[in-house]
């Protein structure tokens, strides 16, 4: 990784490597009994019916797979300057925000302090008939997971705080 010349590393943003799960992952899994059911519709009966039980939760278990992976790939740096993102596969800086203009954060904690910093635009759980049209559903369950996250942290509140900081006292030196 490669860093700007008056640029140093002041904290790595430590996380855990196995897959949380977040508060609307818990409303996502409430659909399994429908996929099981789906499933053996299919299998039973060889009704294509079943499938449009299966096919939805199959996504979910996918992004599920996904988010995992991208985890377990991906280590947090916080700079004196920016937010870095790396991706350890790739071996190269996936994301990168400077404090100066750094955009929207949503904070999601859990009792042990735990959580997740969703970076950017959040993405809704339950898309209604007020959101921007999606072919080929217009509501419904959201399947698609946030773009950008600092996922799997410990003490969430003080790395969110850290971050908030370090982007105001950078907006305040320009």
């Amino acid at each position: 990784m490669t860093l700007d010349k008056d640029e140093i590393i002041f904290k790595e943003i430590k996380h855990r490597n196995f897959l949380p799960f977040r508060q609307e992952d818990w409303a996502r899994l409430l659909f399994i009994p429908f996929m099981i059911f789906g499933l053996y519709i299919f299998f039973k009966n060889q009704d294509y019916f079943g499938l449009l039980f299966a096919i939805p939760n199959l996504i979910i278990l996918y992004n599920l797979t996904i988010r995992w992976m991208k985890i377990i790939r991906t280590k947090y740096f916080l700079t004196n300057k920016r937010l870095i993102i790396f991706n350890t596969k790739k071996e190269e800086i996936e994301y990168s925000f400077c404090y100066s203009d750094f955009p929207k954060m949503t904070l999601r904690e859990n009792a042990y302090n735990y959580g997740y910093i969703i970076v950017g635009e959040l993405e809704e759980l339950i898309e209604g008939p007020d959101t921007p049209f999606r072919f080929p559903v217009r509501t419904g369950m959201n399947l698609k997971d946030h773009k950008i996250v600092i996922d799997n942290i410990p003490n969430v509140r003080h790395t969110y705080n850290l971050i908030l900081e370090k982007s105001k006292t950078s907006i305040h030196n320009l």
